[in-house]
């Protein structure tokens, strides 16, 4: 994450030490991606930070972790995992809820994609190998993305989505790269983003 996307995210809270609650799911070597995504807030303040391995928890403990939290990262990975853990009813309600109240979320490759209302999972990214389509968190409503756009080469996938999905704005993402979108001023663009 870079710096100025964590000072965006910190300048929608308010008070002292932030409260920054990382939802990821196990897989080996985990631990070196939390540190990605929590070294530029430890350079712009101190933060209470807190990591939930949501297919080792309970859906209320994931609950009661979302509702402590002043800012709420998904991270990265097996995007199928993070979509049976994370858009469970409940859990997906909670986040929707943190959202709503007007509390910032980011995510980060599965967890950009697991944010939206409607939801595209690459070939590249699930294990049947095909263009995967399904319910998200619904953070989002008018938009879809695709994650390691560049380096997935994943144009003809996201377009194909695009049309299935009779959706507009569709957003191809590379690596350190971000959408940002806010019902207060639209969408925002940093990095490499390619509108189709």
């Amino acid at each position: 994450m870079s710096k100025e996307i964590a000072q965006f995210l910190m300048n929608r809270v308010s008070g002292g030490s932030p409260s920054i609650v990382i939802l990821t799911v196990y897989r080996k070597a985990w631990e070196p991606y939390i540190e990605k995504y929590i070294a530029p807030f430890k350079s712009l303040r101190e933060c209470l930070f807190t990591v939930v391995l949501g297919d080792k928890n309970e859906p209320k403990s994931i609950i009661k972790k979302i509702e402590q939290a002043d800012i709420l990262i998904i991270g990265g990975g097996n995007t199928s995992l993070y979509h049976k853990v994370y858009c469970k009813s409940e859990i997906r309600e909670s986040i929707q809820n943190f959202y709503n109240d007007g509390n910032p979320v980011i995510g980060f490759s599965a967890g950009a994609l697991i944010m939206g209302e409607d939801i595209v999972i690459s070939p590249h990214d699930n294990d049947e190998k095909i263009t995967l389509y399904k319910s998200g968190i619904g953070i989002y409503h008018n938009f879809i993305v695709g994650v390691h756009y560049t380096k997935w080469n994943d144009f003809d996938n996201l377009k194909k989505a695009k049309r299935q999905m009779n959706n507009t704005n569709t957003f191809g993402i590379d690596d350190n790269s971000y959408v940002i979108y806010s019902d207060e001023f639209g969408f925002r663009f940093l990095g490499s983003v390619y509108s189709l």
